[in-house]
Order: structure tokens, then sequence, then C-alpha cells
């Protein structure tokens, strides 16, 4: 069977926790959610998927 994502996980540091909310925060405010993420939830594991195939089905006739 072959595989149907890619895993790569060589992010670190403050990147997983501000790239994701500078989408919708204030850049003003990005120190201080890294600093309270890291205090209150501690360490952080990013998982980025890529599908390599899809799979498909018709769900109208269901």
């Amino acid at each position: 069977m072959s595989q149907a994502l890619s895993v790569d996980s060589g992010e670190s540091g403050r990147a997983p926790l501000t790239e994701p909310a500078a989408r919708t925060l204030p850049a003003d405010t990005m120190d201080g959610h890294a600093a309270f993420a890291e205090k209150e939830h501690g360490e952080e594991a990013v998982f980025r998927v890529r599908p390599e195939r899809w799979v498909g089905t018709d769900l109208g006739s269901v």
C-alpha cells in the first residue's frame, strides 16, 4: 500500500505559535500571545499534512 500523505516535522521555536495567530491577531499582540501559550500550554507540536492522492465518492446517491 502506498502512503497517502507526507509529513514534515522541521518547524520549531515560536513560529508554530505565532504563524497561525498572525492571521487573526494584531501584530503588536504576538509576543504576549506566544508567552501566554508557552506558559499555559507547554511544548507545542505542529503537524502539516499534504495529501498526495485524493479518494472521492459520489455522495449524491446516499
